[in-house]
This record gives structure tokens, C-alpha cells and sequence, in this order.
């Protein structure tokens, strides 16, 4: 089940100072009573497609940390966890890519992460806080449909 105030908390926190990563991690780990100190600081490379590269888009970066992280509460077994994580990750990038036909962040923004010139223009123009909350926002709710309460 979607929690709205989780949905809300993610926009807020990427509208704010957090990058997708970050926000799609703070948001799932504090609806699901596990967020801890250093959360956020390990999603921050992740936002602009890893460093503002364009490569994987931060938001499912973020995924792929929440995920990893939940299947761990449950799975004891290093290999088993590591099998398990990578079906849920596959799974959730085969929906994402459904729905937005790509997880690469150069394709989804429509700008080229690596361009510095490109992206700081993007950026000036708001170009990010337009585009990339439905990234977030699509993120958070597979996440918690994956991983109901």
C-alpha cells in the first residue's frame, strides 16, 4: 500500500536539499522505521546519474540501496541476501523502464549530466525540479507496493 506522506516526504526532501537518491532512501527508511544516522550520506553520490554523470538515475540508485537494505532485515544468509536483492532489483528496474522507458538519467532528463554547460543551464532554468519528481515520486510507491507494511 502507498503511503501518501511518504510519497509527500520524498518531493519534499528532493525539492529541498537532498538529491533523488537521498530522498527516495530517507523517505522509505523513515516510513519503514529503519532510517539511521549516515542514510543520507550514503545515497549523496548517487544523484545526476552517479555524480552527475547521466549514467543510472539516482532515484532507482536509491532503490537499489532501500531494497538491499529491506531484504537484509530478512535474509540472514550473505548469498541469499545477494540473490534475493538482485531479483528485486531486477524487478524494480523492469517496472521502472516499463514505465519510463529507460533508467538512465541522461535520457530521462533530457540532458546531458556530463555537459557542464548543459547542465548548469538546465539547473538556472528549473529544469530538474520539473522533470525528475515523477522519477521520485514513482520510485517511493514501487518501493513500498514491493515492500508493504
Amino acid at each position: 500500500m502507498t503511503s501518501p506522506s511518504t510519497v509527500s516526504a520524498a518531493l519534499t526532501y528532493f525539492l529541498g536539499e537532498y538529491n533523488c537518491a537521498q530522498s527516495v532512501v530517507k523517505s522509505v527508511l523513515e516510513h519503514k522505521g529503519l532510517y539511521f544516522d549516515g542514510a543520507t550520506q550514503l545515497a549523496a553520490g548517487f544523484g545526476g546519474g552517479i555524480c552527475f554523470s547521466g549514467q543510472q538515475c539516482g532515484a532507482v540508485s536509491g532503490a537499489v540501496i532501500v531494497i538491499g537494505l529491506l531484504t537484509g532485515k530478512t535474509v540472514a544468509d550473505t548469498r541469499e541476501h545477494k540473490a534475493i536483492t538482485c531479483r528485486l532489483v531486477e524487478e524494480f528496474s523492469a517496472r521502472f523502464t516499463e514505465e519510463f522507458g529507460t533508467i538512465i538519467c541522461d535520457d530521462l532528463t533530457g540532458v546531458e549530466m556530463s555537459d557542464e554547460e548543459a547542465f548548469t543551464k538546465a539547473l538556472e532554468k528549473g529544469h530538474f525540479r520539473e522533470v525528475c519528481p515523477k522519477f521520485v515520486d514513482t520510485t517511493v510507491r514501487m518501493l513500498l507496493e514491493m515492500f508493504p507494511d
